[in-house]
């Protein structure tokens, strides 16, 4: 009813220990696919939906409490968590109040790379209609990226190339498994931080993404945590935009870069198209906010809508 036409499902955990907390959603087995299933029946009983799945592992940030808890988030084995099954690439805790993540050998990488690829087939048993690999928001894949969280000293740490690996290795594994279903990456362009991850980076790896033979769909940009800042960044509606602009000035091939980053206002997500800024504005807590933001903003850029009968009455409100 309220017209979003292209839905995430995010965060996906693709083992158990690869979720953030106990409550957060994993398809990790057969047994998930059901209740997954009904989600995407449901999108498609109406028409012109899409909805993917965002597939990812927490890395050093997982075994935690929901976020809106505060203080010393830390699960223990006894509430559910799993203290010594938190990995990464290197044995660096997120926080103080954050367990110490054990350093992923190569054996760790191939069964999480196997897993991951597990998860993508029992995706299009779901039906979902596109993988997101999550490289973003500290979580393992971004950790392994930022020379900051990434140690290594073997081939999957220390260089830019060395430090991509893991990426440039399961995004082929992905495209293997699901045919002709788009796949796309989100990314936090940066660190925040001096010496981290940089927009450069993200540049760079977003052109080879975006070629032959990896050939991705689209790429998501967010940004920052990674690290555990002192304070929070000042969100200004569309502060990651100049970023998702770089990316796409330097991109080749059909590779589509979406936005995200505090918008709000209609017109200011459709000057972001019109000007060439991005391909997609992605829009996450203003749906919180105002579930129905879609048919606020056909009503203010002067769109056709087709309203429910019984919201008629209300139009004057938005014209």
């Amino acid at each position: 009813m309220h017209s979003a036409n292209l839905i995430f499902v995010e965060s996906v955990g693709i083992s158990p220990e690869g979720r953030i907390s106990p409550q957060c959603p994993g398809l990790w087995n057969d047994g998930q696919i059901p209740s997954h299933k009904r989600i995407c029946d449901f999108v498609h009983s109406f028409p012109n939906r899409v909805i993917g799945i965002q597939l990812a592992h927490a890395g050093r940030k997982s075994s935690v409490s929901p976020p809106w808890n505060t203080g010393d988030r830390r699960v223990y084995e006894k509430d559910g968590g799993w203290p010594d099954k938190v990995y990464a690439p290197s044995p660096i805790p997120f926080s103080p109040l954050s367990f110490t993540p054990k350093e992923m050998t190569k054996q760790d990488i191939k069964n999480f790379q196997k897993d991951f690829c597990d998860s993508v087939i029992r995706s299009l048993k779901c039906g979902y209609d596109f993988v997101e690999i999550h490289l973003a928001h500290g979580y393992l894949l971004n950790e392994f990226l930022s020379p900051l969280t990434n140690k290594r000293t073997d081939e999957y740490g220390g260089s830019f190339e060395n430090r991509i690996r893991i990426v440039l290795e399961l995004v082929p594994m992905v495209r293997n498994v699901v045919g002709d279903i788009p796949v796309g990456v989100r990314l936090s362009v940066e660190d925040l931080v001096p010496n981290g991850w940089s927009i450069a980076d993200s540049v760079k790896l977003s052109k080879i993404l975006s070629e032959p033979p990896y050939n991705i769909d689209f790429i998501d940009c967010s940004t920052g945590g990674n690290l555990d800042l002192p304070v929070d960044p000042v969100i200004v509606e569309g502060f990651n935009i100049k970023a998702a602009h770089e990316i796409k000035k330097a991109i080749k091939g059909d590779a589509k870069v979406m936005a995200v980053g505090g918008v709000r206002n209609p017109k200011f997500a459709d000057d972001l198209i019109k000007q060439g800024k991005c391909d997609v504005v992605l829009l996450a807590r203003q749906f919180l906010r105002e579930p129905s933001w879609c048919k606020r903003a056909a009503a203010e850029l002067k769109e056709d809508v087709n309203w429910p009968i019984q919201h008629i009455r209300a139009l004057p409100y938005y014209q």
